[in-house]
């Protein structure tokens, strides 16, 4: 029998690579914070303090980049 374990916010924010989808930042907003504010919204303050965030479409393009992410 497997015992019922259940993963905090907190661990889970402190395993996460989250690779984003944005590929610009704009100064008002734009994806990026529209990302991060997804994320604060599910993590709160653990988003910014422990969760990594890649972005690989700068060295693969858009194509290849979004392949990773989905994985």
């Amino acid at each position: 029998m497997v015992a019922d374990r259940r993963v905090s916010r907190d661990e889970l924010a402190r395993e996460l690579v989250y690779f984003s989808h944005e590929t610009c930042t704009f100064s008002q907003g734009g994806c990026a914070k529209a990302e991060m504010d997804a994320l604060s919204a599910a993590f709160g303050d653990d988003a910014r303090r422990h969760i990594l965030i890649a972005n690989t479409k700068g060295f693969t393009g858009h194509p290849m980049g979004v392949g990773l992410e989905g994985n």
